[in-house]
């Protein structure tokens, strides 16, 4: 099967009936996809309900049957308009019990769960193009694949086409409907810039201890023993106390202080290493594009 490469997490496919729609929403729910998951638009009625001449089961209802004891708890990031999954969409003026769709309602309510904005106007277009047709939106959050697969075995169509499809081949379809509905209307299309923010490394910081030798002086005072010899004058008549010639010897021992390095390690300073968060301003840039009202009126040039 062909992916339509989807990026927002949102599954959308339009089923030409309501039984293979409500077929298709059943499928998703035996997969595992919750109420809170899935949503629906619809427009008219059963034709065998309307053959035997009984008021048509709304086609919400059935889906709820689905969901009996759960209720659909809404998606915190979708507005209340554009949740599919808690109400029904009808184009009934006189139903106010439920949720009236104009004819962009469903394309806004599309464009508001991130579907891309050619497959949200396709759809809507399918939609409001059609008496009998039906949209079901799944909020597959990463098993869109697998959403895909089973939308398609019963029939939906996703939108594959939605970017080369021809609008003006059924403008003149459309043309009586409008005429009956006494106005018309245009969307004007604008380009909105959405920022996404991904975290990346900036690099690494290595932080590691490297010895460093170098040669340091220091200056210690020592002190050693010196002789000092002294000669006194005498008076000649002191008498000697030994004979000439005798042997006689003095020793006198002489010390000194002799300085020594050792070495000991001890700490020289400490490091604190972490990281914060610094938050800067930049400014994006980039061209948008959209679309203004240009009216040419053919009756006044002919005037």
């Amino acid at each position: 099967m062909e992916q339509t490469q989807n990026t927002s997490g949102t599954v959308v496919g339009y089923f030409e009936n309501h039984t293979d729609a409500q077929r298709a929403i059943e499928a998703l729910h035996n997969a595992g996809f919750s109420s809170a998951h899935l949503g629906v638009a619809h427009r008219g009625a059963s034709s065998t309900a309307h053959a035997a001449g009984e008021k048509a089961e709304s086609m919400w209802e059935k889906v709820k049957d689905f969901f009996e004891g759960r209720s659909a708890e809404p998606y915190a990031d979708e507005r209340t308009r554009g949740d599919l999954a808690t109400r029904e969409v009808t184009d009934d003026p006189n139903d106010t019990s439920q949720y009236e769709y104009g004819s962009s309602g469903l394309h806004n309510s599309l464009r508001d769960m991130s579907v891309p904005e050619d497959r949200a106007r396709y759809m809507n277009h399918r939609f409001s193009s059609s008496d009998r047709g039906a949209v079901v939106t799944v909020k597959a959050e990463g098993r869109e694949s697998e959403a895909e697969s089973i939308l398609t075995e019963y029939g939906a169509d996703l939108g594959q086409s939605a970017t080369d499809y021809d609008y003006s081949e059924t403008s003149s379809a459309t043309d009586s409907t409008t005429e009956n509905q006494g106005t018309q209307n245009i969307q004007l299309l604008g380009e909105v810039l959405r920022v996404h923010k991904d975290r990346i490394s900036r690099g690494e910081v290595r932080l590691r201890k490297e010895i460093i030798t170098e040669n340091q002086s220091i200056q210690v005072p020592v002190t050693r023993e010196e002789l000092v010899v002294e000669r006194r004058a005498v008076d000649g008549n002191t008498p000697a106390s030994g004979s000439i010639g005798d042997s006689e010897e003095i020793r006198i021992p002489l010390s000194e202080e002799r300085a020594a390095v050792d070495k000991s390690t001890v700490v020289r300073e400490e490091v604190a290493v972490g990281k914060k968060r610094v938050e800067e301003v930049r400014d994006l840039s980039d061209d948008v594009r959209h679309e203004e009202l240009i009216v040419d009126d053919q009756t006044r040039k002919a005037s």
